[in-house]
């Protein structure tokens, strides 16, 4: 059967607070549909006739596969409809995407159990481990047929923070109520607890189709879990400082959006309280919340931009950071070759690319070639200029394709591109720091 995983399948209001606000959209889920046939076709033939069978809300579908026989599309739908397509087509397994299901394989392992990843204190205390104040982002996906837009993503996103805060705050009075009589009996009203598959009173009462007995030590992942949220959003501060300090941006392409918990242009450090960022358990119940919400279809983390450019070249040819050259070791190292890169620009007194330790550029602008030049036999400067900004993007490209340093010749470098011995020819695409222009196919070739 198909079971929707979340307390907010909801059709009506419900009080909290003598407020009533509507849950999400209750009616729609994200589901995994997969569609099997005995005869070859193509799923997207297949498609259309699916989505009315499966209670599809929307045309908006995301192909993971399509195969001769099978193919499979991620879709929002109606959950009675999607349970009676599963029960009664044989040949359609239609799977909702459950709460443990939308996390990120490395999420708990990366976030919740690396004290690093929480916001710092303070700017002392982020040098303690080397901490760059990076933005620390948490990135939700959204189900099929939501977005499309910055300000459509931007009140889902509204909505559904707002869901959550209230969810929290019913945890709390139940929480309250239970050390207070230690009624587990008691009706459960909806809140993240009871609405996160691993610690739901109805789900952790069985296991392995053994029922758990009241004075059983509950299993690991429910007690950690369950700490969590104790001291995470439906703790009695409820993280307010975490919720007051982020901010929210949409994806690329407005299919989701980013919660960062430490805006550059913001409050960059947390403040010294459990109810902030700097608090892991406020992050990860944040984590657990966002994936029990139906309009949610992933949620993954960021981490911080290392730079590992010197173990580029090794990586390339073996796989591996260690210094292994199996290209260079059989003489495939570009010699006699001509490499074309179009990009920012190039910094042409780089000793990478530089003729001689005086700096001597040749003459290679303005149309002309110098096939004896040492690295930069052409630069192409009649759309863009001749140099590139700083750290520039085109130096690093041409740098991990061909760059060669300029003392040493012929020795063992790190830094040397995969064609170390090749010589390049430039395009510039941009003028000055601003960004790459696109000439058109016609000029680029």
């Amino acid at each position: 059967g198909v079971q929707t995983d979340s307390a907010f399948v909801i059709g009506s209001n419900e009080e909290r607070d003598g407020d009533a606000i509507t849950p999400g959209i209750g009616a729609a889920y994200p589901f995994l549909v997969c569609l099997k046939t005995e005869a070859a076709s193509s799923g997207y033939d297949n498609l259309y006739d699916i989505l009315p069978l499966v209670g599809a809300i929307s045309s908006d579908v995301t192909v993971l596969s399509n195969g001769p026989k099978e193919s499979c599309f991620m879709l929002s739908a109606n959950a009675a409809s999607a349970h009676n397509a599963a029960v009664s087509l044989p040949n359609l397994l239609v799977l909702p995407m459950t709460d443990i299901m939308k996390l990120d394989s490395g999420i708990v392992k990366d976030v919740c159990l690396n004290e690093q990843w929480a916001v710092p204190w303070s700017y002392s205390d982020a040098r303690k481990v080397g901490d760059k104040t990076w933005e620390r982002k948490i990135r939700v996906g959204l189900r099929p047929g939501l977005g499309g837009t910055k300000e459509k993503v931007n009140e889902v996103a509204d909505q559904m923070i707002e869901e959550i805060r209230h969810m929290a705050k019913a945890g709390r009075r139940q929480r309250k109520l239970l050390r207070r009589e230690g009624d587990s009996t008691r009706k459960r009203k909806e809140s993240i607890t009871e609405s996160f598959s691993v610690t739901a009173s109805t789900i952790t009462k069985v296991f392995n189709g053994r029922r758990i007995a009241d004075d059983e030590v509950p299993l690991h992942h429910h007690q950690f879990w369950s700490r969590v949220l104790d001291e995470g959003i439906e703790s009695e501060d409820g993280c307010a400082e975490m919720f007051e300090a982020l901010s929210m941006e949409s994806r690329f392409s407005h299919t989701g959006f980013d919660l960062v918990l430490n805006p550059a242009g913001g409050q960059n450090f947390a403040n010294n309280s459990t109810s902030s960022a700097g608090n892991s358990a406020c992050i990860c119940s944040l984590i657990a919340a966002l994936s029990v919400h139906p309009d949610t279809l992933e949620v993954s983390a960021n981490q911080p931009i290392e730079l590992h450019n010197l173990q580029a070249q090794h990586l390339i040819q073996s796989g591996r950071p260690q210094a292994q050259t199996p290209f260079f070791d059989v003489g495939l190292t570009g010699k006699d070759q001509v490499v074309s890169v179009s990009d920012t620009g190039l910094s042409m007194t780089h000793c990478y690319f530089k003729n001689s330790n005086a700096g001597d550029t040749g003459n290679v602008f303005n149309g002309n070639w110098d096939m004896s030049a040492r690295k930069v036999v052409h630069y192409d400067n009649t759309y863009g200029d001749t140099y590139d900004a700083f750290s520039g993007h085109g130096s690093h490209v041409a740098g991990t394709v061909a760059g060669a340093v300029i003392s040493g010749s012929g020795a063992y470098n790190p830094g040397s591109g995969v064609a170390k011995d090749s010589k390049i020819s430039f395009f510039d695409m941009a003028i000055g720091s601003s960004s790459v222009y696109d000439p058109g196919a016609a000029r680029l070739f």
